[in-house]
């Protein structure tokens, strides 16, 4: 009965139409956000989530042309810090990560349809200087998925005996790859795979340099920080959190020569006391906005969410998933019940 039950009301919430939604979750401003936009997927980003496919992106661009008015972050910001009002259906757009596609793939197609975005920018990966640690996993799994089942069960063994962990299977060896938090055994697995992260840096350059960075602040978008390291900020002290936050903005404003330098956290801001950042935001200046990734969901003023868009949910096959992205981000506002 529950089942059927649910299921009636996925329907009908199905058939909603998102202006009806709009209505029902009004918000002054509707905020996206993106990782990585490329052709064919990229070894060190393929098994973390999915990439949007070029003329997918283009097609998303269309569609929020058609149905927002995209507001730069000077805009986003000098509303947030007034009395004034947003334009209607106002929409804010921005990248994570700082993947070097940003500036050869998606930059041209912001430029084309004369869009504002903002970048957030893990500084310590900035000029190819360090790989992450989650972009070192996919890179394993990615060169392990490759192997012939013999050469696979080998590997395995051997990857097991060192590692002193169980490694039955392919899919045993993922769950437990994806659940390592130290870059030791990364390191180790990446070494017995044969896997040269310094090699691959050097000629895959996966991450923007500051050079590119440079060009796109230069022709008006906005580049923001999104920490040093690249790790879950609640899970570090007050003190490491903070000297995330103000030393990679430090470097984003020596890059760009434009303070205050706005910054969104890592996978969340989960775990991060708002008392403590407010406090933090009033004695350092150089710290704009703050973006976090909760959806449609109200924060402090001082903390924007964003709708994450590459959901693997949702799987874009030549247009535009925006719709029922956000229809899924206002149910989830609701309480409504989703489709697996």
């Amino acid at each position: 009965m529950k089942r059927i039950l649910k299921n009636v009301v996925l329907h009908f919430a199905d058939h909603i139409p998102n202006s009806v939604y709009r209505i029902l979750v009004p918000r002054e401003v509707i905020s996206f956000v993106y990782h990585l936009v490329v052709e064919k997927a990229v070894a060190h980003a393929q098994y973390l989530f999915p990439h949007r496919p070029v003329e997918v992106f283009e097609q998303d661009l269309i569609y929020i042309k058609k149905k927002f008015q995209v507001v730069s972050y000077e805009e986003l910001a000098s509303v947030l810090a007034s009395q004034n009002r947003f334009p209607p259906k106002a929409a804010f757009l921005s990248f994570d990560d700082g993947f070097s596609e940003c500036f050869s793939v998606v930059r041209p197609l912001l430029l084309k349809h004369n869009l504002p975005c903002t970048f957030f920018v893990a500084t310590d990966l900035m000029d190819n200087r360090k790989m992450d640690l989650l972009h070192q996993v996919s890179l394993c799994i990615a060169t392990i998925s490759s192997l012939e089942p013999g050469e696979l069960a080998h590997i395995l063994s051997a990857l097991g005996e060192v590692l002193k962990v169980n490694l039955d299977s392919l899919a045993t060896f993922i769950r437990w790859i994806k659940k390592v938090n130290n870059n030791e055994d990364v390191t180790k697995t990446c070494n017995m795979l044969g896997i040269d992260v310094e090699n691959y840096l050097c000629t895959q350059k996966p991450y923007l340099s500051s050079e590119q960075i440079r060009k796109m602040a230069m022709e008006g978008f906005t580049i923001g920080a999104h920490s040093q390291s690249h790790r879950k900020l609640g899970h570090l002290s007050q003190e490491e959190i903070e000297k995330e936050i103000i030393n990679s903005c430090q470097v984003i404003r020596d890059l760009t020569n434009k303070e205050p330098v706005p910054f969104a956290f890592p996978y969340s801001a989960m775990g991060i006391e708002r008392d403590y950042l407010g406090a933090l935001l009033k004695r350092t200046p150089l710290v704009g906005l703050l973006f976090d990734t909760k959806g449609l969901s109200f924060d402090k003023r001082f903390i924007v969410n964003r709708i994450w868009v590459e959901s693997p949910k949702i799987n874009p096959t030549g247009h535009t998933p925006l719709p029922l992205i956000l229809r899924r981000a206002y149910q989830t506002q609701l309480g409504l019940p989703l489709a697996a």
